[in-house]
């Protein structure tokens, strides 16, 4: 199974709010995930707009680099293609 991570999760793991969510990100293997440029794009302009723009962007750096990166394109919508109904 793959998954495709939206900002929400991955704010919610940034935080580290949820342990619960941390784990299930950490469970499966690493390239059986990823994040699309639109998430990393709203992650950083989330940093940017924050108070304290360098926590955030920290904590972004020690994000799993092992993700995979869809660019929001057709390569994505034919990954996309890809995953089994839940």
């Amino acid at each position: 199974m793959r998954y495709l991570l939206d900002t929400n999760v991955c704010v919610v793991y940034l935080n580290g709010r949820s342990s619960s969510v941390r784990d299930r990100l950490l469970a499966p293997p690493a390239e059986e995930m990823a994040v699309c440029s639109v998430v990393k794009a709203e992650l950083l302009y989330g940093a940017f707009r924050s108070n304290h723009p360098q926590r955030p962007l920290e904590r972004q750096q020690a994000f799993p680099h092992s993700l995979s990166h869809c660019h929001f394109r057709m390569k994505t919508l034919r990954w996309l293609h890809t995953f089994e109904p839940s």
